[in-house]
């Protein structure tokens, strides 16, 4: 492991409206008051486990090593659900076990994990609600602080899977997928891996048809829809400066199908 970056992220679903990330923060810091945190997303959409392990996933490689992300998406839902600390190509992610850390684990599997249960990480007996006090946090910046990560809980070596990680390959070769996330600009970011995508894509979403994956914006006209593969290697539709989710009325959840089209002259 390298050196320690001191930084912690926060990828919550809490909004900016209550208390709940500025006492998460009170928690760190008061843990580890060396430490810089970052506001990553306080606004993942609530019960989107695909949308909240997109956003992580997109994130995670452009921090440096010894980076903390500590992930805090509906924690608490179940009172029995595992608290998992990984150490993933250098960096730390503290999450739920509840799949979230699946899209990153597909690109960057962790060379160490284990499930959290040191009771010194606890703040006040354990409660029903708002674990992310007691004992996310904690274990956060326990490892800010140079903790070994085998010293927060036993070694394991599974994790939750989200179901529908990856568009479904159908019996004729076609693909289908859905909408997993839908960013600030309208983009639509998709499930489907641009490894999955045949030589000459014919991609529709809602009654919209796409005839290629374009590699730019300014491939197409101004108001014009493409389909893209971002920064995550996955397939998204846009519109060049404009939303794709107001113009094609396509909404998360929503299915994208991918049929091979005929070969380009």
């Amino acid at each position: 492991m390298a050196a320690a970056a001191q930084i912690i992220t926060l990828l919550t679903d809490f909004g900016t409206t209550d208390a709940y990330a500025g006492i998460v923060k009170g928690i760190l810091l008061g843990r580890a008051p060396e430490a810089r945190i970052v506001d990553l997303v306080h606004a993942a959409e609530f019960g989107s486990l695909h949308a909240t392990g997109y956003l992580l996933a997109s994130a995670f490689s452009y921090f440096p090593a010894g980076t903390v992300h500590l992930v805090l998406t509906d924690p608490s839902s179940a009172p029995g659900r595992r608290i998992i600390a990984a150490d993933v190509a250098g960096q730390y992610v503290v999450a739920p076990d509840n799949g979230i850390v699946g899209p990153l684990f597909d690109q960057h599997r962790p060379s160490a994990l284990v499930t959290v249960q040191d009771s010194r990480l606890l703040l006040e007996p354990r409660r029903h609600t708002f674990h992310s006090r007691l004992i996310y946090a904690p274990a956060a910046a326990a490892l800010v602080n140079g903790a070994r990560l085998d010293g927060l809980g036993a070694p394991t070596s599974t994790w939750t899977q989200l179901p529908h990680a990856l568009g479904t390959v159908e019996g004729d070769g076609n693909i289908v997928g859905e909408v997993v996330h839908i960013d600030h600009f309208g983009n639509l970011v998709t499930n489907i891996d641009a490894s999955q995508l045949p030589p000459h894509p014919r991609i529709t979403v809602g009654s919209t048809a796409i005839d290629r994956v374009s590699d730019a914006y300014g491939d197409v006209e101004p108001g014009g829809v493409l389909a893209i593969v971002g920064s995550t290697g996955k397939l998204e539709i846009s519109i060049n400066r404009g939303s794709a989710a107001k113009k094609l009325f396509v909404s998360r959840t929503d299915p994208v199908r991918i049929e091979a089209g005929a070969a380009e002259l």
